[in-house]
């Protein structure tokens, strides 16, 4: 897959490059993740979650690394929401994986509090 590459050049090289020159520099790392790593099924998760546990490994006892998690914010790109916007413009079908799935939301205010909250 030619996806693969690329995405853990970023994802898991980027990472372990950046919490390896905050942990240098004396400065706070906090990694915003994806809820797709929680159980990775596609390879955004799977390097997602690799990133995870490499920003993690960096820390010690003077270092100590933080990563969040998002799932839907809204009126990202990308996000379940506009998926299902672009399908009711085209008059199509909404997917839904899961009738009994909860699907939780926040807005771009609430994400970037959440970054700050977990940087103290």
């Amino acid at each position: 897959n030619e996806a693969i590459v690329p995405a853990a050049r970023v994802n898991v090289l980027g990472t372990l490059e950046a919490a390896q020159a905050a942990r240098d520099a004396g400065a706070r790392f906090v990694l915003i993740s994806s809820d797709k790593a929680a159980e990775p099924r596609s390879v955004m998760g799977a390097t997602k979650r690799m990133a995870e546990m490499v920003a993690l490994s960096v820390g010690g006892r003077m270092f100590r690394p933080v990563a969040v998690r998002f799932g839907n914010i809204l009126g990202s790109s990308g996000s379940v929401v506009e998926i299902m916007l672009r399908c009711v413009e085209r008059e199509r079908p909404v997917p839904v994986t899961d009738p009994d799935a909860t699907r939780f939301f926040m807005t771009g205010e609430e994400a970037a509090s959440l970054v700050m909250k977990a940087a103290q």
